[in-house]
């Protein structure tokens, strides 16, 4: 090792000289590492002026050293199926705490104060808190009850598990930044759900709001039921999906414009019920928007100004509206298509057929143009229809078809 010296001037002949060596920090302690033996959940905290690795049922201390003697902690999950937990005391402890999962199947249990989560890889990332903690080789992540998580995801950030904000408290999961050809949102809870860019799943649950801020998307498909799309206050280039009644499988999703097309599927809604979407003024659009009532009874309401710049606009639910009480209505679009059609199957029929159809089919499909605005595109198309599916049975045979009834 060769050590370095800063220049001085030269002495007087004679007079003792001084050297000065540079500056040196030397760790005050060492790693604290631990090696899982056996699956369980694990738990690094700090009590009694120590740093412990604690686990079992009883809290078995199976790791432990004076704060003044440790310089980090690492703990690997060894090949078994480990869950660690960050306690909040482990913020005492000096330098970072990483836990490696390994090839087990691994979970990261958040700490009960607030948290930013990071995630920049498969598996990996880090925990933004008053202590570096980082992670790799993890399935799955879980903020703790009652606390407020923020989960973000770079575009290289996946889970092979899901990402859960645990219960109560506000929990998020944010999608920054990005370029994807299509990205995917189902979803299947008010609090749950997928979000699928371009083939990479990112499963979710116990969360609020989902954000994808600053993503460059061409094509965005969202399926969710009882749905208000609008523009958040303000702005131009960005929309809000949220719930609209109880029958609502989401609470908020917030996402710029796509470049291309925007898909709305309506999910399937409990029978009896009607799963309704509401598209308020989206103003400038840029971008095609397909509606896609999909099973169970649907209701659309069109009831603000839409300018698609020369992209098409297709509804398909048993109901759609194009009204306001308020103002008038303007659509500009590419091709209009307005399709109002439902679809009863299982419709049965003993041997006394014919069956009256007209009476056997359940509400009415209709499109209703309400407004002193304009519909302007370079084909308008609106059509209602009926269809049913019948199967008639006869002693040991079977026959099914198909009947429509347009207007």
């Amino acid at each position: 090792m060769t050590r370095s010296r800063r220049a001085s001037a030269r002495p007087p002949s004679g007079a003792r000289s001084v050297e000065r060596l540079e500056d040196r920090t030397v760790p005050a302690g060492r790693p604290l590492v631990y090696d899982a033996p056996a699956a369980g959940v694990l738990v690094v905290q700090v009590r009694a002026a120590a740093v412990e690795v604690v686990g079992g049922a009883t809290a078995a201390v199976l790791a432990r050293r004076p704060v003044a003697e440790v310089a980090g902690v690492r703990v690997n999950g060894n090949g078994f199926d480990v869950s660690l937990r960050i306690d909040a005391s482990a913020r005492a402890v000096p330098g970072e705490v990483h836990f490696d999962g390994g090839s087990g199947s691994n979970a990261l249990l958040g700490p009960a104060d607030a948290a930013t989560w990071r995630v920049t890889g498969p598996g990996a990332g880090s925990i933004v808190n008053t202590r570096p903690l980082t992670f790799s080789g993890v399935e799955q992540l879980r903020g703790a009850a009652g606390n407020t998580d923020d989960f973000r995801f770079a575009p290289g950030g996946r889970l092979a598990g899901t990402v859960d904000g645990g219960p109560g408290g506000f929990d998020a999961v944010a999608l920054p930044g990005g370029v994807y050809g299509r990205v995917e949102f189902t979803a299947t809870a008010p609090d749950a759900g997928t979000i699928v860019r371009d083939g990479n799943l990112l499963t979710y649950a116990g969360m609020e709001p989902v954000t994808v801020a600053d993503a460059v998307v061409s094509d965005r498909v969202i399926t969710a039921t009882a749905l208000a799309l609008r523009r958040p206050a303000g702005a131009t280039d960005r929309l809000v999906l949220d719930s609209d009644t109880d029958l609502a499988t989401m609470e908020s999703h917030e996402f710029p414009d796509p470049t291309n097309s925007l898909t709305v599927n309506l999910g399937s809604n409990p029978a009896g019920s009607v799963d309704r979407l509401t598209v308020g003024a989206l103003g400038a659009a840029g971008f095609a928007l397909t509606v896609d009532g999909g099973a169970g009874r649907d209701a659309v309401r069109l009831e603000g100004d839409a300018d698609l710049g020369g992209r098409d606009l297709a509804v398909t639910a048993e109901v759609i509206e194009v009204t306001n009480a308020a103002r008038d209505v303007d659509l500009a679009a590419g091709d209009i298509t307005l399709t109002a059609v439902g679809d009863e199957a299982g419709l049965s029929a003993g041997s006394n057929l014919p069956l009256d159809i007209v009476d056997s089919l359940e509400g009415d499909r209709r499109i209703t143009v309400d407004t002193r605005g304009t519909v302007a595109g370079r084909a308008v198309t609106f059509e209602a229809s009926r269809v049913a599916t019948l199967v008639a049975r006869s002693g040991r045979s079977a026959a099914g078809g198909r009947m429509s009834r347009s207007r």
